[in-house]
């Protein structure tokens, strides 16, 4: 995971779903079209993020739990089992903000 990779998720976070392009056009987001290309598929890979079609990325449960700290990437699993209640906030939480993205899948 690369610095680049934690922005991209925020984005997706926060203001849902994206295309490259899009999300090229954040102040926070110093890299070009293509790299973010590249970035959003390397996350799909690891399951933080899906393609949604259009060439347009959401973020995935997992990419949620990532950012607030409760998925490792790298093994695929989440880090704290004690907290359980917890991560299904978050997700209810997304889901709750932006409830047609998710069921647009």
């Amino acid at each position: 995971m690369v610095l680049w990779d934690d922005r991209i998720l925020e984005i997706l976070q926060l203001d849902g779903f994206q295309s490259c392009g899009m999300i090229e056009k954040y102040n926070e987001i110093h890299v070009g079209s293509a790299h973010i290309s590249n970035r959003l598929k390397k996350l799909a890979e690891h399951g933080l993020t899906e393609p949604i079609g259009r060439g347009m990325y959401d973020i995935t449960d997992e990419g949620i739990l990532y950012l607030e700290g409760y998925y490792d990437a790298n093994t695929g699993e989440t880090v704290d089992h004690e907290n359980d209640g917890h991560l299904s906030e978050l997700i209810e939480k997304y889901n709750k903000n932006h409830p047609n993205e998710k069921s647009n899948k």
